[in-house]
């Protein structure tokens, strides 16, 4: 069963697409986190912003509902992975193609990250191939990798997202110098 979406997801697909929220973007959020039955004071007043209001002044109560829903701010960790969460909902709503969202989460989570252990399977997709438990490789083209990609999407979105990025902090941690 995949975890309940974060109140951040929709900021997540945002940046997923290529959209650094700001402004409307964080305004409609608000919006629609008072529609959902969120509410604190700054969620109220991000909604009732408007585009004629200064960016700063957006970005600033934005931050403020932040810490008032006790959502810290991600670090880079977080940040990679939801974006390659975000990709994979993508893929799986049609929005993008399993070789277009493979690249893309090996762009946005993979490479930055430093290739995780945890991550592998995006990598050894991204280059056409799936590795079993033992170790056997095995390539793949055409359909058989589009639906690879989209098993690896439902897998990865069905993980705890914490557990997985406590793992990866983990790794990192062990595999420093």
């Amino acid at each position: 069963m995949a975890p309940d979406p974060s109140p951040l997801d929709p900021l997540y697909d945002a940046l997923a697409s290529g959209r650094k929220p700001r402004g409307l973007c964080l305004i409609d959020w608000g919006t629609d986190l008072l529609v959902a039955g969120y509410d604190t004071p700054h969620l109220r007043r991000l909604a009732g912003l408007s585009l004629a209001d200064d960016t700063e002044d957006v970005e600033a109560c934005f931050d403020l509902v932040l810490k008032e829903l006790a959502l810290s701010a991600p670090d880079a960790v977080d940040d990679a992975l939801a974006l390659a969460r975000a990709v994979a909902r993508a893929l799986l709503t049609g929005a993008v193609s399993p070789t277009v969202a493979v690249s893309r989460i090996h762009e946005v989570a993979v490479s930055p990250l430093d290739h995780p252990r945890s991550l592998q399977p995006w990598c050894d997709l991204d280059g056409g191939f799936v590795a079993d438990a033992n170790g056997r490789v095995t390539c793949l083209t055409g359909a058989d990798l589009e639906e690879a990609i989209r098993a690896q999407a439902r897998a990865f979105l069905d993980e705890d997202p914490h557990a997985l990025s406590k793992r990866i902090r983990d790794q990192r941690q062990a595999d420093a110098p």
